[in-house]
């Protein structure tokens, strides 16, 4: 059976939509925050076992270290009679291309919103962004709910400025949403974030600068 990536908003709610609906006996669940390779592992010895009925097997986490997906990749290629491998994450980026290339990928991604982040982000400075993580440090809303609306914000205003990040920057914001999961604190999630953004957009001018 092709193994399926599933990119959704909420990866608890999808989660939840295949355990409600699947016979329980027929499906098993690894929901991390971080899928490592100590799960792909266990994952690996579960689906060798020899089964007469489909089993799902939900994987699903906010990250993937590279040395679990390197070592997802065979069985996923091969994978043992009725098995199927449901991979659920929020975004693509979550996922080296070698395992994009081996499954069917279902976007199930609801567009949602985005209030225009408070800074703007071509003339960030160190000192806008001191200013603006003390602040937010003081801010009394939900880490987690209010973490996840900045981390969209910033990443629309990075796409509406036209900032060009590479893939492991972008991954970044991957990981972001892994921490907020995690209970850090947003406005440190928040700092990490735009220290690289002025990194890389200060590199851009200084280079043209020179030319």
């Amino acid at each position: 059976m092709i193994a399926e990536i599933i990119l959704v908003n909420t990866i608890e709610e999808e989660v939840e939509h295949y355990t409600s609906t699947l016979n329980p006996s027929d499906v098993r669940v690894y929901e991390e925050s971080e899928i490592q390779i100590k799960h792909i592992h266990d994952i690996i010895a579960q689906a060798h076992i020899a089964t007469d009925t489909k089993t799902t097997f939900i994987i699903a986490g906010h990250s993937f270290r590279i040395e679990a997906q390197n070592a997802l990749l065979k069985i996923l290629e091969e994978p043992p009679a009725h098995i199927q491998f449901i991979l659920i994450s929020r975004n693509k980026t979550a996922f080296i291309p070698t395992i994009r290339s081996r499954c069917l990928l279902t976007d199930k991604r609801v567009k949602e919103p985005s209030k225009p982040f408070s800074l703007t982000l071509s003339t960030l400075s160190l000192e806008s962004i001191y200013t603006y993580t003390t602040a937010l440090a003081k801010d009394t809303q939900d880490s987690k709910i209010h973490g996840r609306q900045l981390v969209a914000s910033l990443l629309h205003s990075v796409a509406a400025e036209g900032i060009t990040l590479d893939e492991k920057e972008l991954a970044m914001f991957d990981s972001a949403l892994a921490q907020l999961e995690n209970y850090r604190p947003k406005h440190l999630v928040c700092l990490n974030l735009l220290l690289m953004i002025y990194a890389t957009s200060h590199k851009k001018r200084v280079a043209n600068a020179l030319h």
